[in-house]
């Protein structure tokens, strides 16, 4: 329903009430209902207090008086006490009413006051209903607005907060009215990273007109905060007098203030590095090439800080590290995560973990390279002779090595010796020093020995089996268990050894033979 409906009906209303109003003898009613103010300014949210009074001005005693109110403004009225057992020829009756504003106002608002009582004529007499009615006019009041009664002004000596680093706050507070303004409360508010600290006001305090007062507090940042520009609100709640009635108001202030961690601008200035999320990837690639070219093996790289191949890696190594930060910190107690927020003690566990993850990384990568070199070197054991090696290892060796039974022979005089025939193992090296040479196997049957072992002695050699040719000759060779039907030696003594290539004499016209024969 609309406010001017609303009103007209009211009107109509009060008209048939006033109408119905019983009378005393002379016409006048014995009851009169006075409203004191009768009207008041309200802002919305303003409160006031007002008086209802009445005076019998009849004869008779009255009963049963009971106070009650409609209205078609947004107010809220209490009304106490509301009720009253008589009132006596000649004497009066007040109610406190209290009236609260609680919405904008609109023209011709009121709060009508019902009195609703009894009279009687005389003893046995029926009794007669009376109404008295009140009338208070409710004025629009423009709310006057905190920000024109104070003012506040927000000073830090540092735009910069750091870790262990407080920054200090002082709150101005201006009374820019002409009247005494109270300050009831201070309360301000941060991110959770940062506290504000500090009694911004620990009782309420009164400003006179033009008076400023100064709040102390500080700004402390956490263990781990949220690098960047932060944003610090503060609310005050002002009280003050106007025109016999209380009001209130808030104000509500902002101040800016960048968060970092202490030194890190420093040191990724120094070592070069863009943001700190790339810092465990860099550490760990510097640390291991460190390590490679200064320790070992002690190879030059190519890789350098400026190079896109080991950004590619440190930028790598910074995008796995930082989901499993949170997973390792909560081996420790507490799980933190630097893609949020992160403080002095992240940038040591993450310095100290990029530096144990590179040493890690190169040990290894040292200890792969030498097990492949042991390997390797095994392997080379395995297929290069050796002087103490006996010709049945002579024969493993070579096949392992790819050769056959047959191999190119050469004239070959060692010091302290004449010439002597031998062979060679492998092709003769261009420009190189020494070569191996093993002189011919000879294999002496014993007495024991079956024509067949002999037959399939000559097939094998034939055929340069000499992977068949081992094993016929292990399993023939005499051991502490077994009386053995071969019997191997060097012809000439000695076995194999590495000779100087300058006396080595290969001679074009000197066939390739085999390296085993029987000995006649």
């Amino acid at each position: 329903m609309r406010k001017g409906t609303r009103s007209a009906i009211l009107a109509v209303g009060l008209l048939g009430v006033l109408c119905s109003a019983g009378r005393s003898e002379g016409g006048l009613p014995p009851l009169a209902l006075e409203v004191i103010p009768a009207s008041l300014q309200l802002a919305c949210g303003d409160e006031a207090d007002i008086l209802a009074l009445t005076r019998n001005t009849s004869d008779e005693s009255l009963q049963g008086l009971h106070l009650t109110f409609f209205t078609n403004a947004d107010v809220r009225v209490v009304i106490s006490p509301s009720e009253a057992r008589a009132l006596a020829p000649g004497g009066g009756l007040t109610w406190n009413v209290h009236i609260s504003r609680t919405g904008p106002g609109t023209p011709g608002s009121q709060v009508y006051l019902r009195l609703d009582y009894e009279s009687r004529a005389g003893s046995g007499a029926p009794a007669v209903p009376g109404i008295a009615i009140g009338a208070l006019d409710i004025l629009d009041l423009q709310s006057e607005q905190a920000e024109k009664v104070a003012r506040v002004k927000i000073e830090s000596a540092t735009d910069l907060l750091e870790e262990n680093r407080p920054c200090e706050i002082l709150f101005i507070v201006q009374n820019i009215s002409g009247f005494p303004v109270a300050i009831e409360a201070i309360t301000g508010w941060a991110s959770p990273s940062i506290a504000i600290k500090g009694p911004l006001l620990e009782n309420k305090v009164r400003l006179s007109p033009g008076e400023s007062r100064i709040f102390p507090a500080e700004a402390v940042a956490g263990d781990a905060v949220r690098t960047g520009e932060h944003v610090l609100y503060f609310e005050t709640k002002l009280a003050w007098e106007r025109a016999g009635q209380l009001r209130s108001g808030r104000l509500v202030t902002t101040h800016r203030l960048k968060a970092g961690v202490l030194g890190e601008s420093d040191l990724l200035k120094v070592l070069g590095v863009p943001s700190f999320l790339l810092l465990p990837g860099f550490l760990v690639v510097t640390t291991f090439l460190a390590l490679w070219s200064g320790v070992k093996p002690k190879k030059a790289t190519q890789l350098d800080a400026k190079s896109a191949r080991f950004w590619l890696f440190a930028i790598t190594l910074s995008l796995f590290a930082a989901p499993l930060y949170p997973v390792i910190t909560d081996l420790f107690g507490r799980a933190r995560n630097y893609l949020i927020a992160y403080g002095l003690r992240d940038i040591f566990w993450v310095w100290t973990g990029s530096l144990l993850a590179g040493v890690l990384g190169w040990l290894i990568c040292i200890g792969v390279m030498e097990g492949a070199d042991r390997r390797k070197r095994r392997q080379r054991a395995r297929s290069v002779p050796s002087e103490d090696d006996a010709p049945l290892e002579i024969l493993e060796k070579l096949r392992r090595l790819g050769l056959g039974l047959c191999l190119q022979q050469a004239d070959v005089h060692l010091e302290g010796l004449p010439e002597q025939r031998y062979f060679l193992v492998g092709s003769v090296p261009e420009g190189g020093k020494d070569l191996w040479i093993i002189p011919a196997i000879l294999l002496k049957w014993t007495d024991s020995a079956l024509q067949d072992d002999r037959v399939e002695f000559t097939r094998l050699v034939d055929a340069g089996d000499i992977r068949g040719l081992g094993y016929f000759i292990q399993e023939r060779t005499g051991t502490e268990n077994r009386i053995g039907t071969i019997t191997l030696r060097w012809d000439p003594p000695g076995g194999a050894r590495k000779a100087d290539l300058g006396r080595i004499k290969v001679r074009e016209n000197l066939p390739s033979s085999n390296i085993i024969r029987e000995e006649e």
